[in-house]
C-alpha cells in the first residue's frame, strides 16, 4: 500500500523561513428557521494605499461586459514575482463583474515566487469573476504558498471545469476565505495525482452552489490537513471528498443541502473528523472507503471522528458507511431518517473481520439503526421519536462587513519610535476601534512597542510572513511587542519577532470570560511556539495553527488542585520541529493543573516526545507522529490523558501509574513497532480498539487491555464531548479579548493582576 504520507514536505522549513529576520453533548437547538446569516464581530478593513487596484492599476472594467482577462492577468503577475522585487503584495478587486475569457493564472516556479500574497474582493456579493471561455475551462490556475483569497464570487455559468485549481509546487499554510463558488464541475482542486500537495489549507465561510462532480476536492497525497469552517455546500454531487485522488481533510461547522451522492466522502485511509455539520436532504452525509468500488472490501484502517453532526432526511437510509478497519468514533450525533424509512441501519460498518466502533450518546428515528460487524462498544445510544427532536438548520457566519475606522499609515523601514507614535495615535481614537496599517517592507525595532490595556486597535499588514516584518535588533532578549492587559487588540497579516526574540508578550490576560482566539497563526519559537502561564479564567482557541511546541502551565487555582474555566483547545492544525531545537522536554508539556485539547493535529518532524505531562490533563484526538527516525515518545507523564484516534511510529510511555490516568483509544501503530506499556492491576489504564499495520496486508488488531468499561471510557471521553470551538466574543471592559490572525510570531501569554 502506498503511504499516504507521501513524500512530504517539512513545516518547518516554511516556518523557520517565515521568521527570518524578524462534558455532556449540547442539547440541540430549540427549532427555527436559518433566515439570513449570524453576524460576526470579524471586521473588513481596506482597501489601502499598498494594495494593487485591479481597475486603477491595471485597466480592468468590471461591468460584466469587457473582457477583462489581459487587466486581471497583469496583477496576478506583479503578485508572481519574487518577493524581494515585487511591489505589491495585495491585489484588490472593487465590486463589479469581471468576465473572463481564458483561465487566470498564478504559478510558483521558484520558492520566493507567489509567496506571501493576498487577492481580496470587495464584497462577494457584489464581486463577481464571470466565467465566459469554452466549456470545460479552468478560471483560476493557482499555485501560491502562503496566500490568502478572500471576499468573491466565481461563477463558471455551468461551462467552466473548475473555479479554483490549487496546484503545482508544493503549497502550504493558505486560506480560501467567505468565498463563493457556482456552477462549475469542481469548486476546489486541491493537488492533482503525480503532482505535488496543497497542505494546511484553511476554507472558510464559503458557499458552494451547484457544483456537478465536487465543492471541494483533493487529489494528491500531500494534500493534507485541509481545514474547512463555516461552510454552505448547497445542491453538490459531493460536498468535500477525496474521491479523485487521495487527501486528509476536516470539516467543521458547515451546511449541506441536497448533495447527490454525499456530503463527504473518502476513499483512502488517514484520519478525519467532521463535528458540528448540518445535513438536510442529502443522498448520504458520510461514505468511508478506500475502492471506487463498494464491493472492494479491504483492511487498512482510517480513523474517522463523527461528532454532534445532525443528518435530517438523507436519501439512502444508511447514510453513514464505512468499509475500512480504523476505529470510527460516533459521538452525540442526531440522525433524523425520513418518515417513510421503516427501520435501520442508518450506520453500517461493514469490514468483515476488522472493524472497530465507538458509538456514544448517538440519537437515531429509526430501530436497529446500527450495523457494526466487529469489535465495537456502544453505550447511550437511543431510538426516539422524531416528534420529540428538537432541530434546526444552524445560521452560519456572514461575511465581514467593510468597516470604516480611522487608519494609521506607518511607512516601510519605519524605526520603534515610528510605531511606537501610531499605536500611541490610534489608541486615543475616540471609539479606540482605530487601525495601524503597514505597508509592505521590514520594519527593524530596538525597543518594545507597547499597547495599552483595553484598546480595541488593530495592528495590519498585507499578508502573512515577508510582506510585513517587524524583527527585532536589540542584543536583548526583546519582546517586540508587548500587549498589557487586559487586552482587546487585533493582529492581522504580520510576521513579528526574529532572532532570540519573543515575538508577542501578552500580560494580566486572566479574567473570568476572557478569551484569546488565534486563527491561521504560524507559531515558532526557540523553545516553544506558544507559551501559556498562569491562566485560571481564559479560554485560549487556536484554529488551525502551524506551531513548533506548546507549553501550558496552570495557574494557582489549577496549580492547587481547584477547578477552573480556564483551557486550551486547538482545532486543526499541523507541528514540526527541527533537528537541533533539543532544549524542551516534549511538543505538548503540560504543568501544574494546565488542561489542553488537541483535535486535528499532524506533527512531522525530529523526533522530539511528543507529550509531558506533570500534573495536568491533556486530551489529544485525531492526528499522525511522523518523525524520523525516532519512535514517539511520551514522557513523565503524571495527570489525565486520553490519546485517540492518532497513527504514530512505535511508542513508549513513561509514568507513574499511581499518577496517571490515561485512555489510548483508536491508536495505531506502524508494521515493526511496539506498543510500550505496562499496565499495572487494577491502574486506571486503557487500551481500546488499537492497530498495528502489516504492510499490503493492511492492520491487526491489538488486544484491549486495562480499563475498558463503559463508566471509565465516559469520563476519559469527557473533555472531548465537552469542549467545542466558539464564536468570538465582543470586547467587554475589564475582560481579555484578544485576536491573532495570520501572525507569524512566538508568542508567551501571562495571567497576574492588573497593575494599579
Amino acid at each position: 500500500m502506498k503511504k499516504t504520507t507521501g513524500t512530504r514536505r517539512k513545516s518547518t522549513q516554511a516556518l523557520a523561513a517565515l521568521l527570518v529576520g524578524l462534558s455532556a453533548a449540547a442539547p440541540l437547538p430549540a427549532a427555527e428557521n436559518a433566515q439570513g446569516p449570524v453576524p460576526t464581530t470579524e471586521e473588513f478593513v481596506g482597501p489601502f494605499p499598498s494594495w494593487a487596484n485591479v481597475k486603477t492599476e491595471f485597466g480592468a472594467v468590471g461591468d460584466g461586459k469587457a473582457d477583462d482577462i489581459g487587466a486581471l492577468q497583469k496583477g496576478l503577475d506583479e503578485l508572481r514575482k519574487e518577493a524581494a522585487v515585487r511591489k505589491w503584495f495585495a491585489l484588490y478587486l472593487p465590486a463589479g463583474a469581471y468576465r473572463i475569457t481564458a483561465p487566470l493564472r498564478l504559478p510558483r516556479a521558484k520558492h520566493h515566487e507567489a509567496f506571501c500574497v493576498s487577492i481580496v474582493g470587495e464584497d462577494p456579493e457584489r464581486t463577481t469573476i464571470v466565467w465566459d471561455g469554452p466549456a470545460g475551462g479552468v478560471m483560476l490556475d493557482f499555485g501560491p504558498w502562503y496566500a490568502s483569497l478572500s471576499r468573491l464570487t466565481w461563477d463558471g455559468r455551468g461551462k467552466a471545469r473548475t473555479a479554483i485549481d490549487w496546484h503545482g509546487g508544493f503549497s502550504t499554510a493558505n486560506e480560501i476565505r467567505d468565498v463563493t463558488v457556482k456552477d462549475v464541475q469542481f469548486g476546489i482542486e486541491g493537488g492533482h495525482m503525480g503532482t505535488a500537495g496543497i497542505a494546511e489549507t484553511a476554507v472558510t465561510r464559503c458557499k458552494f452552489h451547484r457544483c456537478s462532480k465536487a465543492a471541494v476536492s483533493l487529489q494528491n497525497w500531500n494534500s493534507l490537513d485541509w481545514y474547512v469552517w463555516d461552510c454552505l455546500f448547497e445542491d453538490c454531487h459531493l460536498g468535500v471528498t477525496s474521491e479523485y485522488g487521495t487527501g486528509n481533510f476536516h470539516v467543521y461547522r458547515s451546511v449541506f443541502r441536497r448533495s447527490k451522492k454525499a456530503d463527504i466522502s473518502v476513499h483512502h485511509t488517514l484520519y478525519f473528523s467532521f463535528l458540528d455539520n448540518y445535513s438536510e436532504g442529502s443522498g448520504a452525509f458520510f461514505l468511508g472507503d478506500r475502492s471506487p468500488s463498494w464491493k472492494d472490501r479491504h483492511t487498512h484502517a482510517a480513523n474517522m471522528t463523527l461528532q454532534r453532526n445532525t443528518i435530517v432526511n438523507p436519501v439512502n437510509t444508511a447514510c453513514i458507511r464505512v468499509r475500512n478497519n480504523g476505529m470510527l468514533l460516533l459521538l452525540d450525533n442526531v440522525i433524523v431518517s425520513r418518515e417513510d424509512a421503516k427501520r435501520g441501519p442508518v450506520v453500517v460498518h461493514d469490514c468483515p473481520g476488522t472493524g472497530d466502533c465507538v458509538a456514544i450518546g448517538n440519537k437515531f428515528t429509526l430501530k436497529h439503526p446500527l450495523k457494526i460487524e466487529e469489535r465495537s462498544l456502544l453505550v447511550d445510544n437511543q431510538t426516539v421519536d422524531r416528534a420529540s427532536l428538537r432541530y434546526a438548520e444552524p445560521k452560519l457566519p456572514a461575511t465581514p462587513a467593510v468597516a470604516r475606522r480611522q487608519v494609521f499609515e506607518v511607512a516601510p523601514g519605519a524605526d520603534a519610535a515610528a510605531i511606537q507614535k501610531a499605536v500611541d495615535e490610534a489608541c486615543a481614537v475616540k471609539d479606540g476601534k482605530a487601525v495601524v496599517h503597514f505597508a509592505p517592507g521590514r520594519y527593524s525595532v530596538n525597543r518594545t512597542i507597547v499597547i495599552p490595556a483595553e484598546h480595541e486597535v488593530t495592528l495590519l499588514g498585507d499578508a502573512i510572513g515577508e510582506a510585513t516584518q517587524i524583527g527585532w535588533t536589540d542584543g536583548r532578549s526583546g519582546p517586540v511587542l508587548r500587549l498589557k492587559g487586559p487586552s482587546h487588540a487585533s493582529l492581522e497579516h504580520l510576521g513579528i519577532g526574529g532572532g532570540k526574540s519573543v515575538g508577542v508578550v501578552v500580560e494580566v490576560a486572566d479574567q473570568p470570560g476572557g478569551y484569546i482566539g488565534m486563527d491561521g497563526v504560524v507559531a515558532a519559537g526557540a523553545e516553544y511556539g506558544v507559551v501559556i502561564d498562569g491562566l485560571d479564567e481564559t479560554l485560549v482557541e487556536m484554529r488551525n495553527l502551524c506551531m513548533n511546541g506548546l507549553k501550558v502551565t496552570g495557574g494557582p487555582r489549577a496549580a492547587a488542585g481547584g477547578q477552573t474555566p480556564a483551557r486550551v483547545n486547538i482545532f486543526q492544525g499541523g507541528t514540526s520541529r527541527d533537528k537541533g531545537l533539543d532544549n524542551i522536554p516534549a511538543i505538548y508539556d503540560v504543568r501544574k493543573g494546565g488542561r489542553v485539547l488537541v483535535r486535528d493535529i499532524w506533527y512531522e518532524g525530529h523526533g522530539t516526545p511528543l507529550i509531558n505531562i506533570d500534573d495536568g490533563e491533556f486530551t489529544y484526538c485525531s492526528g499522525l507522529y511522523a518523525a524520523d527516525p525516532e519512535p514517539m515518545r511520551m514522557d513523565k507523564m503524571n495527570g489525565r490523558l486520553m490519546v485517540g484516534q492518532l497513527r504514530g511510529s512505535g511508542t513508549s510511555f513513561v509514568g507513574d501509574p499511581a499518577k496517571l490516568k490515561m485512555l489510548l483509544l483508536g491508536f495505531q501503530l506502524g508494521e515493526k513497532d511496539e506498543l510500550k506499556l505496562d499496565i499495572p492491576a487494577e491502574a486506571p489504564i486503557g487500551v481500546l480498539g488499537c492497530r498495528r499495520h502489516i504492510g499490503e496486508e493492511g492492520t491487526a488488531t491489538l488486544d484491549n487491555r486495562g480499563r475498558n468499561e463503559p463508566d471509565f471510557v465516559l469520563e476519559m471521553l469527557g473533555p472531548l464531548r465537552a469542549e467545542k470551538p466558539l464564536p468570538v466574543p465582543e470586547a467587554k471592559s475589564g475582560v481579555t479579548r484578544l485576536l491573532l490572525r495570520r501572525v507569524g510570531t512566538s508568542l508567551v501569554i501571562q495571567g497576574g493582576r492588573r497593575e494599579p
